[in-house]
């Protein structure tokens, strides 16, 4: 019966953190996206290359909680009957289960280790793991409930993508997405007396990356996050 319960209470749980999408929250969803790439985009072409370290940031946090919603469960499996829904007081921040509560502090080390090493070689095998649990987060909270709706945003989003690639250049000069994707690329500069300025670069960070052959060579084969969350809603 205790297990029936704590089984229940956990379901009971999940349906109140998901979030169903109608068609105005897809129409909405587009216009965010849409507003925070341009926004992007304008930013970093007026040099305000410092909004890069604030995303590298927010990713971090984040994708640490993302990834102990996934591994409360689990740590929920290790407890006692009686502590498996237990929760704990944070103050005016409200409450947070202590399943969630446990596997915070080794979330929180394993995206800090990231923003601290993020330039190392072994980088990129971190940065996949906290995407990918951004992407289950986002996928397992929010839902279409018909059809309707999901024909509705994968065709909006068909279209975001079809004119930030290819047709943003005819109003910007520049292909909007790619110039987001691929701003705070390592660079140098010679300066006047000769000698040369080097810029480590900052990666967007929302994004999956294999590398090709040796990874200190640079070169990564990347898929964007929101190419695996749209497809997998």
């Amino acid at each position: 019966a205790g297990g029936g319960e704590g089984g229940g209470a956990a379901a009971a749980a999940e349906l109140e953190e998901s979030l169903e999408m109608n068609s105005s929250m897809a129409i909405g969803f587009l216009l965010v996206a849409s507003g925070m790439l341009l926004s992007l985009y304008l930013l970093l072409q007026a040099g305000f290359t410092v909004v890069l370290l604030l995303i590298v940031a927010l990713f971090t946090l984040a994708s640490s909680h993302a990834l102990a919603s996934l591994l409360a469960p689990a740590s929920a499996a290790l407890l006692p009957a009686r502590l498996k829904t237990a929760t704990v007081s944070l103050g005016p921040c409200g409450e947070a289960e202590l399943a969630t509560l446990l596997v915070w502090p080794l979330c929180l080390a394993l995206a800090g280790t990231w923003f601290l090493c993020r330039r190392a070689t072994w980088a990129w095998a971190l940065q996949d793991v906290l995407g990918a649990a951004v992407c289950a987060t986002f996928v397992r909270t929010v839902q279409l409930p018909s059809l309707e709706v999901g024909v509705q945003l994968l065709g909006l989003m068909f279209l975001y993508d079809i004119f930030m690639v290819f047709l943003s250049p005819l109003f910007f000069h520049k292909s909007v997405m790619m110039s987001v994707a691929t701003a705070g690329q390592p660079s140098h500069t010679v300066l006047a007396d000769g000698t040369c300025e080097r810029f480590d670069g900052e990666r967007m960070p929302m994004l999956l990356m294999i590398p090709r052959g040796d990874p200190s060579r640079g070169d990564y084969a990347m898929l964007g996050l929101g190419d695996i969350v749209v497809p997998g809603l």
